[in-house]
């Protein structure tokens, strides 16, 4: 039976980390951690945003509450490693930080960005994947001390078969990627065509969707509950059954308004009854 979580993220506005709040006070981590009980999950990818801290007394509280509630937790980060000379090492000194909290932590899975931009017409694609790969490298080594992977998400500025070429390129069993099924979208491909390139080298997922809306300046793609938007969910799930079983797989529901744990719930619902999950 597959296992689902749910990203922090999901209650972006309730944190208030990224935008107006929409509570009275900021959502706390743990009263992130009793919505997710209540809704019977025990699996949950925190966003660095969305912790007190990663150091120190904040990271021994962290480990109490995470042993209190009993989550399996997937650590989040957003440090790119398309950078050189001083800039990598800044990039690696951190990256180290966020393995030392996953071994703190019980954390197996830390979910990156790569970095890397194929909208940046300034520097060639080919040269970007040839220097995150050349930190990659090193990345995976400290990730394998660890005994952590190290998870690169598609996170809008790389098409699928970029993304593949840069954890191919590394070559760590312990660099591996976060497969969003909807970022695809922002890279303009198709999500099922990219979810299928990505699936067999996933070990976590983001599970959202989208809305497509024409405007009169472009275009506008914004989250909603699955099921009522633009991408074709079962045919992205029928491709995790058969290439990524194993992988963790967590709702992100990025609403830009509204009520996110009414939305939450109903993805949810969704999702439990396409894939048995718990």
């Amino acid at each position: 039976m597959t296992s689902i979580g749910i990203d922090s993220y999901s209650f972006h506005l309730a944190f208030g980390k990224h935008g107006e709040c929409n509570r009275k006070k900021p959502l706390t981590t743990q009263q992130f951690f009793d919505i997710c009980k209540t809704l019977k999950i025990d699996l949950v990818q925190l966003d660095p945003y969305h912790v007190q801290g990663l150091h120190g007394k904040d990271l021994q509280n962290l480990k109490e509450l995470v042993e209190s509630y009993q989550m399996h937790v997937i650590l989040g980060s957003v440090i790119s490693i398309a950078n050189e000379d001083k800039e990598a090492d800044k990039a690696m000194t951190k990256y180290a930080e966020y393995l030392d909290a996953c071994r703190v932590l019980d954390a197996t899975i830390l979910r990156g960005v790569p970095g890397g931009d194929r909208f940046m017409r300034a520097w060639p694609m080919d040269e970007q994947i040839k220097t995150i790969c050349e930190n990659g490298k090193y990345l995976g080594c400290m990730a394998e001390d660890a005994g952590v992977t190290v998870a690169f998400e598609n996170h809008g500025t790389l098409q699928a078969r970029e993304l593949v070429a840069i954890v191919d390129g590394i070559g760590s069993d312990h660099v591996r990627i976060n497969l969003d099924n909807g970022n695809s979208l922002l890279a303009f491909e198709d999500p099922v065509e990219a979810f299928s390139i990505m699936a067999p080298l996933a070990v976590s997922l983001h599970f959202k969707d989208f809305r497509r809306q024409q405007t009169t300046f472009g275009m506008i793609v914004e989250g909603c509950p699955l099921g009522e938007g633009c991408i074709d969910l079962d045919a992205q799930l029928d491709i995790f059954k058969r290439a990524c079983p194993d992988a963790a797989l967590c709702l992100e529901i990025c609403l830009s308004k509204g009520d996110e744990e009414t939305a939450v719930k109903k993805s949810l619902d969704w999702l439990r009854r396409r894939v048995g999950g718990v």
